[in-house]
């Protein structure tokens, strides 16, 4: 006891110099509380994270490189405590456009996390995802997708199958094809994200939206492309080859007019959003629009314009103005034409924008008749091109009242960029001192 009574004396007695503060102290310390100042390295690092998306990037650069540099000279090359500063390195690097610096950052940090916590370890995933944005960015995107397909393969690795951890991966996968128009593939991932959510229970819940979407936006897109093709040489929907064996890709095949596929789809997606509570009419609306379009496209004018005429009616019951959107034809469809071929570089002048204006009939179905071209400019340089993609073009038709309304002389303008060229330099004229060769025959002869 007397042991005891000491120690706690002791104790008592030394505390106070430890805990004591001056006013001048709890002062400051109030307003740092207040600031919000750093008071270790995670908040130094959200600090310069902020500090990055402020367009401070150039000031957070040369901070984090200096970092960096004390990590290392502290520890040794590889050691886990870099892999943090290390990508948001890359990150500074990013918002400045200095690409090629920011996937050196983010490789060396992939490069740690794999030697400190092994070869797959999903840690990894979002610095492999920088680095496939970054790839991006830079135009090289068969790397990219290389990146998009490794963060996969560390996925199915991390996870059993149909694991809910793995919604988020395949989505975004299937969301790189689309961009790069490998739709099979896209679908894929959309479906395989779909098995998922039925395996858990999910499938008729909101979370399942966007793989929905992205099912019937890929029939879509196999049987409305983004473009007019007509030749080889147009190479606008290439993109870079799946990495898939034959088993990944399923059973996918070519299927041009897969209505009720995508129908099903953007059916299930009115259920899902039907059944929210509480109940959001904007998406509803939204959804209902998108099923209306889906039957346009396919020439089934009937059903769309029912939808329609629905959609008008609901947004007037909420005191919406539908004239808003349904006051006149909405372009729904239009394969791009390909733009003019630019000049050499020689005669290459600064690029202008290009216009053709049409003028047609809009019908009840959202086809175009008797169409038109009214001004282009330059002349004849797209003129062609343009009208042809234009009959082939679909728009959502007016309204009036809830009823679908064929809209004469309706007038659109497709604006494009072209290169003018400098006219061809003439050969240059013979001086004096150079006789024309061409008179000097004739005279011999």
């Amino acid at each position: 006891m007397a042991a005891m009574a000491y120690c706690f004396a002791a104790v008592l007695a030394v505390a106070p110099p430890a805990v004591a503060q001056t006013a001048a102290e709890a002062a400051e310390q109030s307003i740092s509380d207040i600031l919000g100042q750093p008071d270790d390295d995670s908040d130094q690092y959200s600090h310069l994270a902020e500090r990055i998306e402020r367009a401070e990037a150039a000031t957070a650069e040369r901070e984090l490189e200096e970092i960096v540099d004390k990590l290392e000279n502290d520890h040794h090359p590889s050691h886990p405590e870099l892999i943090r500063p290390l990508t948001l390195l890359g990150d500074a690097q990013s918002a400045q456009q200095e690409y090629s610096k920011a996937l050196e950052a983010y490789g060396r940090a992939v490069h740690i996390a794999r030697v400190n916590n092994g070869l797959f370890d999903p840690s990894q995933i979002e610095l492999v995802y920088r680095e496939a944005n970054t790839h991006a960015n830079l135009g090289d995107l068969t790397e990219a997708l290389n990146r998009e397909e490794y963060a996969y393969e560390i996925m199915k690795r991390s996870f059993r199958n149909y694991d809910p951890g793995l919604i988020t991966g395949l989505e975004r996968l299937a969301q790189f094809y689309l961009k790069t128009h490998n739709y099979f593939a896209a679908r894929v991932f959309f479906q395989r994200a779909l098995a998922v959510h039925r395996t858990n229970g999910s499938d008729m819940s909101s979370d399942s939206l966007p793989a929905l979407r992205g099912v019937a936006l890929t029939y879509r897109l196999e049987r409305f492309p983004p473009f007019y093709i007509v030749s080889s040489k147009d190479t606008r929907a290439s993109g870079p080859s799946p990495s898939l064996d034959p088993a990944e890709l399923g059973m996918q095949h070519i299927s041009i007019n897969n209505f009720h596929e995508g129908e099903r789809a953007l059916q299930a997606i009115v259920q899902i959003v039907q059944a929210q509570v509480p109940p959001e009419p904007k998406t509803l609306q939204s959804s209902i629009l998108d099923l209306a379009d889906w039957h346009l496209l396919w020439q089934r004018a009937n059903e769309a314009n029912l939808l329609y005429g629905h959609i008008f009616n609901e947004m007037a019951a909420l005191g919406e103005n539908p004239m808003e959107m349904f006051g006149s034809p909405t372009l729904i469809y239009l394969p791009a034409p390909r733009p003019p071929s630019p000049p050499t570089l020689s005669r290459r002048l600064v690029e202008e924008q290009g216009v053709v204006t049409l003028q047609f009939q809009v019908t009840q179905a959202g086809r175009i008749k008797n169409l038109k071209t009214v001004h282009s400019h330059p002349p004849k340089m797209m003129d062609f091109q343009i009208r042809r993609s234009m009959r082939l073009a679909v728009f959502r038709p007016s309204l009036t009242d809830g009823r679908a309304q064929t809209v004469d002389n309706y007038t659109y303008t497709y604006e494009f960029p072209y290169f003018p060229s400098a006219p061809a330099k003439a050969p240059p004229e013979p001086t004096q001192d150079e006789p024309d060769t061409e008179s000097t025959q004739s005279t011999k002869r």
